[in-house]
């Protein structure tokens, strides 16, 4: 449900637009008079799409729920990625390099061993 509310609270109403078939050109004539009109694409004789802007908006959805939630979320993932996951990996890596140097050390001795021994 996190992601449902930070997406429907960070959406831009601004952008929202409007797209109409027209068949008929009195139609067609009246949406480009209108000032939301912003463009107009011919796909055959009888068929126009018509893009405007929305008339009226209504903003009922508060950003600033989603802002508090994508601060929440990235604490949450730092806090993950510092504290337990780079804490770990660090103790891991450093063991398996103590590891990695001791039988380096085994090999080199076998290797001293047949050589002179």
């Amino acid at each position: 449900m996190n992601n449902i509310v930070f997406g429907k609270t960070m959406e831009t109403l601004r952008k929202r637009t409007n797209i109409e078939l027209v068949t008929n050109e009195t139609r067609f004539k009246t949406l480009t008079a209108k000032p939301t009109y912003v463009s107009s694409k011919i796909f055959n004789e009888n068929l126009v799409g018509v893009h405007t802007k929305k008339e009226r908006l209504l903003l009922n959805k508060p950003s600033y729920v989603g802002m508090s939630i994508l601060d929440l979320s990235k604490t949450l993932m730092y806090d993950l990625h510092y504290n337990y996951i780079r804490k770990n990996t660090l103790i891991a890596s450093y063991f398996l390099l103590i590891l990695i140097h001791f039988f380096t050390i085994l090999k080199q001795k076998e290797t001293f061993i047949k050589t002179f021994g």
